[in-house]
């Protein structure tokens, strides 16, 4: 079903991500994955070529701009293209709003919310030059209906959750399709 695709999936590295990269491989997909844990990234990238695919493991920090430029900069020199995107990359912090610090608080904005924006913004020209491409943004159910104890992943993934639904609206005339999983 994805034999000539390329995607990009960010935290692939173990959970979700991880079984979203087998399961794309399977389909034929060639491969940009992520992760900020070298050994597990390389691991997963030798077990998706032995599906007969090509993968490319990126080690990155999605918090940090610079390692979203640097995936794309990779995945376009890879492999000339990007036609699916999947913002998995995250991060669960539990807590109320009270004792919420700012380091906690600026850590699952910038793993949750501005690295999913960061890797969009990097994504979808090259989409929109390829005539259309495929954007899926991890969500939550907590991304509809809030949960207690877990006030900053809970705000962020309500941000995944607007933000996707904005993109969606903004591009959906450029046949560039963005959905989220919740």
């Amino acid at each position: 079903k994805l034999t000539g695709k390329v995607a990009i999936i960010t935290g692939a590295t173990s959970g979700i991500g991880k079984a979203t990269a087998l399961l794309f491989a399977e389909e034929g997909a060639d491969l940009v994955i992520t992760g900020r844990r070298a050994e597990l990234g390389k691991a997963v990238e030798a077990e998706i070529r032995q599906k007969g695919v090509r993968c490319v493991f990126v080690e990155a920090d999605h918090s940090q701009a610079d390692d979203c430029s640097r995936v794309v900069d990779r995945t376009l020199a890879a492999y000339g293209r990007v036609d699916i995107l999947f913002n998995n990359a995250g991060i669960v912090t539990r807590g109320t709003a009270e004792p919420t610090t700012d380091e906690v608080w600026n850590e699952t904005l910038a793993v949750n919310v501005t690295a999913v924006w960061h890797m969009c913004r990097l994504g979808i020209p090259q989409m929109k030059r390829q005539g259309g491409g495929v954007i899926v943004n991890n969500g939550s159910d907590w991304s509809v209906v809030a949960g207690r104890d877990a006030f900053p992943y809970v705000m962020s993934k309500g941000a995944v959750g607007m933000m996707t639904k904005a993109m969606a609206l903004d591009y959906a005339r450029e046949n560039l399709r963005v959905n989220a999983v919740c």
